[in-house]
């Protein structure tokens, strides 16, 4: 799982967040998401 950042009309790989938590920076309010979490349930 990656997360891409669109700029200018490219979009760029932040990462790679398989189980690893993530923060939305550019955003207005405080968000961020722990991928290793959000998978687990799918890696039965």
């Amino acid at each position: 799982m990656g997360v891409l950042k669109l700029d200018d009309k490219e979009y760029y790989k932040q990462g790679n967040f398989i189980d690893e938590t993530y923060k939305f920076d550019e955003t207005t309010c405080n968000v961020s998401i722990d991928f290793e979490r959000v998978f687990k349930r799918f890696r039965k």
